[in-house]
């Protein structure tokens, strides 16, 4: 029997409600070789019942068991036992469109990586995806462009056997894995190409993990820190330092943001404070971001200022708003007296 074509991963953790439509969506993919690595992530819903029914009626899923370690460590034992010429991911509430893979094996052509678009569904309420660019041709974009995309790994097809020679593994222990995994896969091949073509689902629930990990954001801080650290050690900070820290710093006023309501604001001055540098201090004066942002970053002496500037000035654009209203309708008053 040839090798797969492809080997899909896919993490599972309670995701019984969505699990029965992922799988179908990938096998019923017009791919002939193909193998599908779930790996349960010690689920303690039906998960496993489901995984257990699909892989006993088709031979092409195979089932990996685990205690719970978080996405990381399952994809990283998914990709030890692949063995298709290709890798990519599916996440266990997402699902892939027809005829997904075959574009994907058709436009990849000699590059490394190729990276492909893909459009977002919301489990109640809409029943219809809704619409993204259309390109049936995959083509060379500016990895900067790819860089400033969400830091996913579901939006990507691997040539496996580069994968293995770059020694490209998730970090484990920690949500946000996808980032610094992200950047290696646009920043090390040698060719990379783009696929406007939506292919890939994500859906929008608030079950999801990232969904429910406003109180872990701090995973995000982290996440970036490692992605630093990857561009200095391979040479590539000067390239990609600027594009570099517009999104790290982006990410960090929106963790700061996210905290602060949770009223953990301290923690994630703290994390700031240990995982960025005054280079990225310096630059925020300089970096296409909101005043906001940069207000928020810039004020990291403990206090509730940004919060409290914040409130203040939509304090005072309320009272001007009265104030004109108050003026108009005082000069609409003189107006009708007058005649």
């Amino acid at each position: 029997m040839s090798l797969p074509l492809v080997s899909v991963v896919m993490p599972v953790f309670n995701a019984g409600r969505y699990l029965d439509h992922a799988l179908e969506s990938i096998l019923t993919q017009e791919v002939e070789f193909l193998e599908l690595i779930c790996v349960d992530d010690g689920s303690n819903d039906n998960s496993a019942d489901i995984l257990k029914n699909w892989a006993s009626r088709d031979k092409r899923v195979k089932l990996l068991e685990q205690q719970n370690a978080g996405q990381g460590a399952a994809r990283n034992r998914a990709l030890d036992h692949a063995t298709g010429k290709h890798v990519m991911f599916v996440d266990a509430d997402d699902f892939l469109l027809p005829g997904a893979l075959k574009q994907m094996l058709a436009q990849i052509g000699d590059a490394d990586v190729l990276v492909y678009n893909f459009v977002t569904f919301k489990s109640i309420g809409e029943s219809t995806l809704k619409k993204a660019p259309h390109n049936e041709q995959a083509k060379v974009v500016p990895r900067e462009d790819l860089l400033r995309m969400m830091g996913v790994v579901w939006n990507k097809f691997v040539r496996r056997r580069w994968l293995e020679e770059s020694g490209i593994r998730f970090p484990e222990g920690m949500i946000y894995e996808d980032i610094p995994v992200h950047w290696k896969l646009v920043v090390l091949p040698d060719r990379i190409r783009y696929l406007a073509s939506p292919l890939y689902a994500l859906r929008s629930h608030s079950g999801s993990t990232t969904a429910k990990a406003a109180d872990r954001r701090m995973d995000g801080v982290r996440a970036f820190r490692l992605a630093e650290e990857f561009l200095r050690t391979s040479g590539k900070w000067f390239e990609y330092k600027d594009v570099f820290m517009v999104c790290q710093l982006s990410n960090l006023a929106g963790a700061y943001d996210t905290l602060l309501e949770l009223r953990k604001q301290s923690d994630v001055r703290t994390a700031i404070k240990a995982n960025i540098g005054k280079e990225q201090l310096k630059s925020l004066h300089r970096l296409p971001l909101d005043w906001r942002d940069r207000d928020i970053l810039l004020s990291l002496d403990g206090s509730f200022m940004p919060w409290l500037r914040w409130q203040a000035f939509r304090q005072c654009r309320k009272a001007f708003r009265l104030l004109k209203r108050l003026l108009v309708w005082r000069a609409g008053r003189e107006s009708v007296s007058s005649n």
